[in-house]
């Protein structure tokens, strides 16, 4: 996955923080892959990560769009 995401950012990633820059169907697929880096605690840098990953995966979780989501989930659980 590390490799993965270097490999796009170098290639396609100029023109923002996302997968190919700017946001696309590709970082919905990977969002919930982030999320599960978050919770797992995973160190990416163990993983060959020179911090271009890490930047990607905090760019997901910091995106307004994910952060209302997963607010709303939050208060959907807390509501049942």
């Amino acid at each position: 996955m590390v490799e993965l995401v270097r490999s796009c950012r170098a290639r396609f990633g100029a023109g923002g923080a996302f997968l190919v820059g700017g946001w696309s169907i590709a970082d919905a697929l990977l969002t919930p892959v982030a999320t599960r880096i978050r919770s797992y605690g995973l160190d990416l840098s163990a993983h060959g990560d020179d911090g271009v990953a890490s930047a990607y995966f905090d760019a997901l979780l910091a995106d307004p769009a994910f952060l209302r989501w997963e607010l709303d989930a939050l208060n959907e659980a807390v509501e049942r």
